[in-house]
């Protein structure tokens, strides 16, 4: 391998040199006769996209040539070449896996790397990077098991400390968290992601001062750090001190005017603050920085009376992604939120006695709230939702006999059609402005006198299909709900007007409705 690329970032995403990193556990293998594949395997060549035939080293090489410069998907066809020559090479295995994870895809990541671990269990990178994928999953206790077999292997391992530290985290144990990450800063002072996570974690013990001190002392050292003056607006901002989060911003932007991330979040201090025409004039910036942020874009629309059919699939899944650990406790305890029993209710109270075993598909499923609530009449639950994390969580609950990835749409798209009786939309139309799409599909998947079921958050005027307001939902119109039935051949049953949770300590109108599909005999008055 070149001097050049060894002397690059490892694409494993550590911060460091390959060459001190997943290059070091490489070129420890190599020298290790018992390790090498057999010669016949070796010596048989790989063919390029471009007629260049080369040997399988020349081919790993050049895989994390394009790993490091940002083209994970490249350098995956180079991975997966090599695997096909030889499919029990480690490092090919390892690096395939963390593309894998790169790319959003942890279960195979998780197989891949453990697959790699199995062939060389004593590289302390391959269980670092499987303790970092089990952690993008929120599967604390397993990431944490795994750091400890990395750390045992290499004891002073920033990044598995690091690691293990934001398991910590997860699961709740700030204190322990706080000794690791000050563990991982002693062996690696500069490790930036580790102040910024020793910050945070200092601030959910309730130590806002410790945890503003510690990082306006980094960022004393380390002016110009874009990690240490985003957090240290956060910690600002969450503490309610917003006038002091926009001023520190404002002075980050001055010196670094060209971050997309630093007007991000000025934006959302300005929205904390409740001024939304500066904070309006951010995201235009950023869109200035950034045209193709979709997130940007669906946001300065809330705060300019836009309107759209959709929120961006990014946007939605970052939201749930982030909300998936603490979303039960928050949306139930601090919001109030009971539209999954409410609309569970309207169920039962409108079912026929004689379908009490029904096909279930709970669109938007979160975490399983109402999955939940379907033992009186749950025959086969399937649920469907854009968030890894939050389908992770609905995993654990052990309800559901299959679980989706994916856009609601796209998903339903490809299902049987009449293979359900009841679809379950609890929540989920403030993300969906247009509604023709899914009404569409699901009355194509509907058995005949299916149930169709879902909550919306109201628009007074019923001129108006639907509004996209200033919180970032949508909000539609009794009259769009029975133009879209009406359209797409289903008979509302019930319609039931509804507080849906609290925001910022307000109620939030809403309805609920239950629609049955219309049999093609029905007459539709």
């Amino acid at each position: 391998m070149s001097a050049e690329s060894r002397n690059r970032p490892c694409p494993c995403g550590s911060g460091r040199k390959y060459k001190h990193c997943c290059g070091k556990e490489a070129a420890a293998r190599n020298r290790a006769p018992a390790n090498l594949p057999p010669k016949t395997a070796r010596a048989t060549p790989i063919t390029l996209p471009d007629g260049r035939a080369v040997s399988v080293p020349v081919a790993i090489q050049m895989a994390v040539q394009l790993h490091q410069a940002g083209r994970p998907r490249k350098a995956d066809e180079l991975y997966n070449a090599v695997l096909r020559i030889e499919p029990d090479h480690p490092d090919a295995l390892h690096l395939h896996g963390l593309v894998a994870h790169q790319l959003g895809d942890h279960a195979t990541a998780i197989t891949l790397i453990h697959r790699a671990i199995a062939l060389n269990p004593k590289a302390a990178m391959f269980h670092n990077n499987l303790g970092e994928t089990y952690l993008a999953m929120n599967r604390f206790a397993e990431a944490i098991a795994a750091c400890e077999k990395a750390i045992a292997l290499q004891p002073e391992f920033p990044e598995a400390h690091y690691n293990m530290a934001r398991a910590l985290q997860g699961q709740g144990r700030l204190d322990q968290a706080v000794r690791r990450l000050e563990r991982v800063l002693k062996y690696k002072p500069d490790f930036t992601a580790a102040q910024a996570a020793l910050v945070e974690t200092l601030y959910r013990q309730g130590e806002v001062d410790a945890a503003l001190a510690r990082c306006r002392q980094e960022l004393s050292r380390h002016p110009d750090n874009l990690t240490l003056l985003c957090c240290l607006g956060i910690v600002l901002r969450k503490s309610g001190r917003h006038d002091e989060a926009i001023e520190h911003y404002c002075q980050a932007i001055a010196r670094c005017p060209n971050e997309p991330e630093l007007y991000n979040n000025l934006a959302i201090a300005y929205q904390s603050a409740k001024r939304p025409s500066e904070a309006a004039e951010c995201y235009r910036k950023l869109l200035e920085l950034q045209p193709g942020n979709d997130t940007a874009r669906h946001l300065l629309n809330t705060l300019s009376n836009g309107n759209t059919q959709r929120a961006p699939k990014g946007y939605v899944r970052e939201i749930f992604d982030n909300y998936a650990q603490g979303f039960d406790k928050h949306l139930v305890e601090k919001l109030e939120y009971q539209t999954p029993k409410i609309l569970a209710g309207a169920i039962e109270k409108n079912l026929d006695p004689a379908r009490q075993q029904l096909r279930i598909l709970d669109l938007g499923c979160g975490t399983g709230l109402f999955g939940e609530q379907t033992g009186a009449f749950r025959g086969y639950l399937v649920g469907i939702d854009l968030s890894p994390k939050m389908i992770e969580k609905a995993r654990e609950r052990g309800i559901y006999d299959d679980l989706m990835i994916g856009d609601l749409v796209e998903c339903l798209s490809v299902m049987d059609e009449q293979s359900f009786d009841l679809a379950v939309a609890a929540d989920v139309f403030v993300y969906l402005g247009d509604l023709s799409d899914i009404f569409l599909q699901v009355r194509r998947i509907l058995s005949p006198a299916g149930l169709f079921a879902f909550s919306i958050e109201t628009v007074a005027d019923d001129a108006k299909d639907y509004v996209l307001n200033p919180s970032g939902r949508y909000a539609q119109s009794g009259n769009y709900v029975r133009q879209l039935s009406e359209q797409f051949g289903f008979v509302v049953s019930s319609s039931v007007a509804v507080t849906l949770r609290k925001d910022q300590g307000e109620p939030v109108a809403g309805s609920i409705y239950l629609l049955q599909k219309r049999r093609e005999n029905q007459d539709s008055t």
